[in-house]
């Protein structure tokens, strides 16, 4: 896991899960045997537009060199899946702002597709989706999330909620790394990430505190489909 700009007060880790996951066995606070793990962050963005911050998962390396992604295949499913875990005191603030990041070779400078120098069309930039009608996904065109009964995730409450992002969830700012694809190769993938966003001039900061759980890959069985949304990528 790699960290992304944090802003003020911003801690990352891999923390004990935080309580009311069904099925979720004991943490091991009580001296025991450490449970499961969750990828945690928590903190404050900054006020400047475009603050952000948020956490990578980078799926594989290129032999020992850990700064050298290698890429996998995923296209045998049909996107991914997790655990949200967002505080009941940052759920306001999390949903409009938060984002999912899809990263393949075409988003990455070592895939010889974008110009890391360039900050426009051609920038190396990852394509993203998040909740149905926020600033974030609409300031950036970024696809859609979904619940598990196929509907347009568009609020966040404070607690557990099961996420599901098929491929053409993950959709390229026209603005920004938008000459690089038309939509995610699931064939080339170099990782993922998960962040917030400060989108408004001036401010003001976000707070944040949620954790991803259970990333898996959604099997193309139960990529959700709706009247002209989520379709399988081919």
């Amino acid at each position: 896991m790699t960290l992304l700009e944090c802003g003020s007060r911003c801690q990352s880790l891999y923390s004990p899960l935080p309580a009311g996951l069904p099925g979720a066995v004991g943490t091991g606070d009580d001296g025991g045997a450490p449970g499961p793990q969750a990828m945690c962050i928590a903190g404050l963005t900054g006020t400047s537009q475009y603050d952000g911050a948020g956490m990578i998962l980078e799926l594989a390396f290129s032999g020992t060199n850990v700064s050298h992604p290698a890429l996998i295949d995923a296209s045998a499913y049909g996107g991914i899946e997790f655990w949200l875990w967002v505080s009941p005191s940052t759920a306001a603030s999390v949903g409009p702002t938060f984002l999912v990041q899809l990263i393949d070779k075409n988003q990455i400078p070592e895939g010889g597709v974008c110009d890391a120098n360039d900050s426009g069309v051609k920038a190396c930039a990852a394509a993203m989706a998040g909740l149905s009608g926020s600033p974030a996904a609409e300031a950036r065109r970024a696809g859609t999330l979904y619940t598990d009964d196929g509907s347009e995730l568009s609020l966040l409450a404070g607690g557990w909620q099961h996420v599901r992002a098929p491929w053409s969830s993950f959709a390229a700012s026209p603005w920004w790394g938008g000459a690089n694809e038309q939509e995610v190769d699931p064939r080339t993938l170099a990782g993922m990430s998960f962040l917030v966003s400060q989108d408004n001039v001036g401010g003001p900061a976000v707070p944040f505190d949620f954790c991803i759980y259970q990333l898996s890959f959604l099997p193309k069985s139960d990529v959700p489909v709706l009247d002209g949304g989520a379709q399988e990528a081919g």
